[in-house]
């Protein structure tokens, strides 16, 4: 079989300000962690798991805070193109967003891309600013591992970057839970998606 690079996407773990109990913890309103059931999630999804080939996640904290277990030792390479939607409703007022420093996250090895927050709010939702700046993350990535034979990588992420892979492939999300996932193979041309390879998604033709 020819090679093909496999490619798994990731929404974050459930939210520490969803759960009424912890909100009150939330450090960072526009970068609230995971709630503490959602880090016990992300170690059970990682469980007998082997590390990636590359792993890589949206700098926001609770991407990170999934992304962690499934090191096992590697490093993580932190790419704000993969990051929230870029809009005052989602982060709070723009002027104002700052990302954490490395030392917040416990995780030995972090290697950040040149790529920085966007330049400009962005529009939500399949064809806006948003999904264009995911769906351009994801091929530029698979078009890389590609090339230098990487046989697979893991993306940690926000749910409407699992929708925009899932667009990718010609189909369309009604739903996407906290640590929903979507694999697929990338051949150097496209992407092949099979539904018995997602997770914690609905999905249908788009």
């Amino acid at each position: 079989m020819a090679f093909q690079t496999v490619i798994e996407i990731f929404r974050h773990e459930e939210r520490m300000d969803c759960i009424d109990a912890e909100k009150q913890n939330v450090d960072i309103p526009h970068d609230t962690p995971l709630s503490s059931n959602g880090c016990v999630s992300a170690f059970q999804a990682a469980e007998g798991l082997e590390a990636a080939s590359l792993t890589i996640s949206s700098p926001l904290k609770r991407c990170i805070q999934t992304a962690k277990p499934f090191l096992k030792g590697t490093p993580l390479i932190v790419d704000a193109r993969f990051m929230e939607v870029y809009h005052h409703r989602v982060l709070g007022p723009l002027d104002q967003f700052t990302l954490r420093h490395d030392d917040e996250f416990g995780v030995p090895f972090i290697i950040r891309t040149r790529h920085g927050i966007p330049e400009q709010e962005e529009s939500r939702g399949i064809g806006g600013t948003t999904d264009q700046r995911y769906q351009a993350a994801i091929l530029d990535v698979a078009n890389r591992a590609f090339k230098a034979g990487i046989k697979h990588v893991r993306i940690f992420t926000h749910g409407d970057c699992v929708s925009s892979f899932a667009a990718m492939v010609g189909k369309s999300l009604y739903e996407v839970n906290f640590g929903a996932s979507i694999k697929g193979t990338y051949n150097g041309a496209e992407f092949t998606v099979r539904e018995e390879d997602c997770k914690g998604i609905g999905m249908m033709d788009a």
